[in-house]
């Protein structure tokens, strides 16, 4: 929300709300934030919902000299790391505790941070606010589930990662969308939902270059795991062993769990929003989602979305005021000088970031250290530990070092092992290098300019189609008749349960988001135990003519849900039928419709020719929303859509945009 890289007149929120106003015939007030740049509201990059903690605890620096003893996590982090944002002891305890994040807000909003959180710019922004407010813009989530670990193939399982978007965006998003309510009674609210920044159509070869940069490894190195790639007789025998790594298949693993993670999110998102109590939904509650399709993925060619600079930019001598131009910093890339990151708030976002001056300085003694550590032959004399404080004195006299350098070098100072006085500064070190050259790259696959567009263009027709919302719109192609009759018969036949009212088809008029859930999945025979991550029956899921997925279950779990993303424009009408083929037994099958419960039956509700079983929409559903269904996810393929309507060629969106807006599936 806050628009990383992007000037205040290209944000989506200043597109979208601007439009809004006008066509409401409304003047624009927005509350301003309490940052430095307070029409951009309060929002900030990087925040998360909500503050996590972890385990253990942090002796935290206050600007007294004392110190106090918390819980470790995000707010220890962020104490530490900039200390100097806080002016007395009572503002940080305050900050600590949980009561007031504004001095947060200090740092200028490019720099990626959990702080302020969503939550607690709700409680700023309603303090602010003069007046009834009518239209709040939210977004949040995607920093609580952590994406750089959703992009990294070698991260965190995707079972782990799909627990984890069920809980930030199926119960901790709500949650916010309800103090937000509370802080805002007659306000419509759009939260704004996420994309994949990677997709099939992603150029592989400039991929395979990104994660050898962002690897850091040597040139030799690379040049060596690629050819041992090429060695077909020994290359599986080192990957096995962590010798060498195929990044062609690390590649291709780090799209399929973006793709994945983002239609999970996307589902669990509509589906708790479509779930909220009425006193919660009260003027409106609308998801918008992006729309953002394969071709606008990163590297997927000239109708990107996203911001595609992903190396940092030579670092200026003193007194320049030019901070575009090639690698610099100690960093170098002998193989191409593309992608080097360059934005509208490049400059101000490097004059904002902290102690970016001291990068090199961080960078050389990093290097020194980690020497050190690997030669492991420090002897533990007064002469060694005192020669190792000599080079990092230079360091210590900067006035707004964070606390981990600190408490490390009093580690050193102080008699602690030295080796492990050595690593602690390493990891302090490193944490404050990621930092500095995290935030100089921070516009990194965030929407560009075009990307910014078609955003406001989702959140002004998503607006549109809650305050102008049609009936007759919503069963276009539903029913041929006229007569009530026609069309309520219609709308049973695609498993709308009336009772639940008219308004709901808001949710369903176009479909976005397909989830299938199958439980009673069949079991592993004999107890033989078979990872889940290796083999897999290859069904698909054909809904109608015009819709069609690849769907992979693991053998020997009980259940599992998919979530896939359309990627066209679908309306409920051309959803006819429901059929899966190649799952094996199971017991019970749901389908999800942009969160919506549309079917759920069993096994024995369907027809079965062969390894194909069909259901019809018609068939009563249970109303399972007074909670939400847990189903563990063990995916490892993606989902495939076919548009039928267009062949190979793009999709055209009849469902409005904004006026000059680069819609690039038109083009």
């Amino acid at each position: 929300m806050w628009g990383q890289g992007l000037a205040e007149r290209d944000r989506f929120a200043h597109l979208a709300a601007t439009k809004i106003a006008q066509e409401m015939h409304e003047d624009l007030e927005v509350v301003p934030g309490p940052g430095s740049a307070p029409a951009r509201g309060a929002a900030r990059s990087g925040s998360k919902l909500k503050a996590a903690s972890a385990d253990g605890t942090a002796d935290i620096l206050l600007p007294s000299g004392g110190t106090t003893r918390i819980q470790n996590g995000n707010r220890a982090g962020f104490a530490m790391t900039f200390r100097s944002l806080f002016t007395s002891d009572a503002q940080m305890q305050a900050f600590l505790s949980g009561q007031n994040e504004t001095p947060a807000a200090a740092l200028f909003g490019e720099n990626p941070a959990t702080f302020p959180t969503v939550t607690d710019q709700i409680r700023d922004i309603s303090s602010r606010a003069v007046g009834p407010v009518h239209l709040v813009l939210m977004d949040g989530g995607v920093n609580d589930a952590e994406f750089e670990e959703v992009l990294d193939p070698e991260g965190p399982d995707i079972n782990k990662i799909d627990e984890t978007i069920e809980r930030v965006f199926g119960h901790d998003l709500p949650d916010v969308v309800g103090l937000a309510r509370k802080a805002f009674p007659e306000a419509l609210i759009l939260v704004t939902g996420y994309y994949s920044a990677l997709s099939p159509l992603s150029d592989r070869a400039r991929l395979k270059d990104l994660f050898e940069f962002l690897s850091k490894k040597p040139e030799w190195q690379l040049a060596l795991n690629d050819g041992v790639q090429d060695l077909y007789g020994i290359r599986d025998f080192l990957n096995g062993l962590g010798f060498t790594k195929d990044v062609d298949a690390l590649v291709e693993k780090a799209i399929r769990r973006s793709v994945a993670a983002a239609a999970h999110a996307h589902h669990w998102s509509r589906r708790a929003l479509g779930a909220l109590p009425s006193s919660v939904r009260g003027p409106g509650v609308a998801f918008v989602y992006p729309d953002f399709r394969p071709e606008h993925a990163l590297f997927a060619g000239v109708h990107s979305l996203v911001h595609s600079g992903y190396k940092p930019p030579t670092l200026p001598p003193p007194g320049s005021h030019d901070h575009r131009g090639e690698l610099g910093g100690g960093v170098r890339d002998h193989r191409t000088s593309a992608h080097v990151v360059d934005d509208d708030m490049l400059r101000d976002r490097l004059a904002s970031i902290p102690r970016l001056r001291l990068l090199n300085t961080y960078r050389r003694l990093h290097l020194l250290v980690s020497e050190t550590i690997l030669a492991a032959a420090i002897p533990e004399t007064p002469a060694s530990r005192s020669d190792i404080v000599t080079q990092i004195a230079p360091v210590l006299r900067e006035t707004d070092l964070p606390s981990q350098i600190l408490a490390a070098a009093d580690e050193l100072e102080h008699g602690t092992q030295l080796s492990v006085a050595l690593r602690h500064l390493a990891d302090a070190l490193g944490s404050e290098i990621g930092r500095i050259e995290t935030a100089m790259i921070a516009s990194f696959i965030h929407p560009n300019p075009a990307g910014a567009r078609r955003y406001a263009d989702r959140i002004v027709t998503a607006h549109r189609l809650h305050e102008n919302f049609s009936l007759r719109a919503a069963l276009r192609g539903l029913a041929s008749g006229n007569t009530t009759g026609v069309a309520i018969s219609a709308l049973r036949q695609h498993g709308v349960d009336l009772s639940r009212g008219l308004r709901q088809l808001e949710l369903i008029a176009y479909i976005d988001s397909v989830a299938l859930q199958l439980t009673g999945l069949e079991e592993i025979p004999g107890g033989l135990v078979v990872a889940s991550n290796v083999f897999f029956r290859r069904a698909h899921l054909t809904l109608g003519p015009r819709l069609s997925f690849d769907v992979a279950i693991p053998l020997g779990v009980p259940e599992v849900l998919r979530a896939f993303d359309t990627n066209a424009d679908v309306r409920l009408a051309d959803i006819t039928t429901v059929s899966i083929t190649g799952v094996g037994p199971f017991g019970e099958l749901v389908l999800y419709l942009n969160g919506q419960e549309l079917l759920r039956a069993p096994r024995a509700a369907g027809k079965e020719v062969h390894d194909t079983v069909t259901f019809r929409l018609d068939v009563p559903v249970r109303d399972h929303r007074g909670g939400h269904a847990t189903a563990r996810d063990h995916r490892s393929g993606q989902g495939r859509v076919r548009d039928h309507r267009s062949g190979q060629g793009p999709v055209r969106d009849h469902r409005g945009e904004l006026p000059g807006a680069s819609d690039h599936r038109t083009h």
